[in-house]
């Protein structure tokens, strides 16, 4: 089952931009150092809201809400704690938190993971489930409507995967309960494509009151592939 780990910087939009590139290669030299690391690892960047995505947001801060995240499958949790808690640690990072989920491929397949630099981008949407939502209702509405609406109603994308977590650690306030997550092939692909038309805008905001009480910021983001 792979793990997902999420690290936000302090200082602001600028400073932040800049250390991302150089932590970056720290924390793909942090994860192959280990014995008991994965043999391939996809690291996301931060990189601004593109405007077009969202123009009722009050303000002009479209930073990303994380600088990078990683994904990957850890032989076990420990050595996956170690490395978030000690790359989290050891950097300005005011927030940083794993997970390990659960995977279920909607749209796309797994190729999309060739090593190196995957054109286009990636977006990364942590969710909060309704408290009060049994599992089984929520692995309905949620992998089962809403997964079989979602890849029609986000025709630009070429990949979607919603990852349920199954347990988290980190600071507090990442609470996520899933992820959805997606890759366009370019940045045309994501304006004009992340909804297939205005009725598919409104089913899929219709949809997700079911199961979703709160929607933080997307995590939108180049994305790498490392190998061993």
């Amino acid at each position: 089952m792979p793990q997902i780990a999420l690290f936000r910087l302090e200082g602001s939009a600028e400073s932040r931009a800049a250390a991302r590139s150089g932590l970056r290669a720290e924390l793909v030299e942090g994860v192959f150092q280990q014995a008991s690391g994965p043999s391939e690892a996809i690291v996301m960047t931060g990189i601004d809201e593109p405007r077009e995505m969202n123009l009722y947001r009050e303000g002009g801060d479209f930073s990303p809400p994380f600088d990078l995240a990683i994904k990957a499958e850890y032989a076990d949790d420990q050595a996956f704690i170690a490395n978030l808690a000690a790359f989290g640690r050891q950097n300005r990072f005011v927030s940083f938190g794993g997970f390990r989920t659960e995977a279920t491929l909607k749209k796309g397949s797994a190729e999309l993971w060739r090593p190196g630099e995957i054109p286009g981008v990636h977006m990364l949407h942590p969710l909060r489930f309704h408290d009060d939502l049994p599992r089984s209702a929520l692995l309905r509405s949620w992998r089962d409507i809403h997964g079989d609406l979602a890849p029609h109603a986000h025709a630009g994308a070429s990949y979607y995967t919603q990852q349920l977590t199954l347990k988290r650690w980190g600071s507090p306030e990442q609470d996520f309960g899933g992820f959805s997550e997606f890759h366009f092939p370019s940045m045309a692909a994501l304006i004009e494509g992340y909804f297939a038309s205005d009725e598919a805008r409104k089913a899929v905001r219709h949809d997700i009151r079911h199961f979703i009480k709160g929607v933080p910021p997307r995590m939108f983001s180049t994305a790498c592939c490392y190998t061993r």
